[in-house]
């Protein structure tokens, strides 16, 4: 009976371990010292410490090109030296937190170990997060833009948009724009319109000059013309009128 019962219990943990969930393409992997997972996987380390902050969600941790266990960081803490001292038990760290110093505290929770460890591809840097892949060509797939670089693209945006109206505003901008990619922009129509008024006031002038030359030619020929046919009328009443003769 003890041997079967013993058998079952095998089976059951083969099944167990059937189930387990595998990591997949692009999951995230805490990457921590030999020392660090021992800890972990015993259960007395329940926190680590980074000098940046990670976002919430399951993990992987692993260590040289290998998974051991799944697990879940539940909340992402930023420490102080109150704190720091107070959960020393967790994160178990002997020395102290310096001053100024910048830590985060993640909680470790629903710890699941493997059964046997899984390889992964590790870069030949020193790394402290990596994404699960089986070798250097296997492409990670496309991840989505983070809230903060959405944000920062549209401020961006938003400032070009701001300068775009800024230069179409412009007082100068209302007759002459600026060159724009070789080209020059049309005038506005309060430009052509003051630009057809000019042209047409300086025809007029020139309507204008020319009438008094005319005008004063035709009222000097005139009483030259006049003069001149009295005095031939005067002069061919002389030649007609007979002398007299004193008796």
């Amino acid at each position: 009976m003890p041997q079967e019962d013993g058998a079952a219990q095998a089976d059951a943990d083969g099944m167990k371990d059937m189930s387990q969930k595998m990591p997949t393409l692009g999951n995230r992997i805490m990457v921590l010292k030999e020392g660090w997972v021992a800890l972990i996987l015993s259960g007395t380390k329940t926190m680590e410490l980074r000098s940046q902050p990670a976002k919430t969600g399951p993990i992987w941790i692993g260590f040289e090109g290998r998974v051991y266990a799944q697990a879940e960081i539940s909340d992402c803490r930023q420490m102080s030296q109150e704190i720091y001292e107070e959960t020393r038990a967790q994160h178990r760290h002997m020395g102290r937190m310096k001053q100024g110093d910048s830590l985060y505290g993640l909680v470790l929770t629903n710890l699941v170990q493997l059964a046997h460890p899984i390889d992964y591809y590790q870069k030949p840097a020193t790394v402290l997060w990596e994404n699960f892949r089986t070798g250097p060509d296997e492409k990670l797939p496309h991840r989505r833009a983070s809230k903060r670089a959405q944000e920062m693209r549209a401020l961006q945006d938003a400032r070009e948009d701001d300068e775009t109206s800024e230069i179409d505003e412009s007082p100068g901008a209302r007759t002459q724009k600026k060159k724009i990619g070789g080209e020059k922009t049309a005038e506005t129509p309060r430009g052509q319109a003051r630009s057809d008024k000019e042209h047409q006031q300086k025809d007029a002038g020139k309507s204008e000059l020319r009438v008094p030359d005319v005008q004063l030619q035709q009222k000097w020929r005139t009483p030259t013309g006049q003069s001149s046919a009295k005095m031939a009328s005067k002069e061919s009443r002389t030649r007609r009128m007979p002398r007299r003769t004193p008796w």
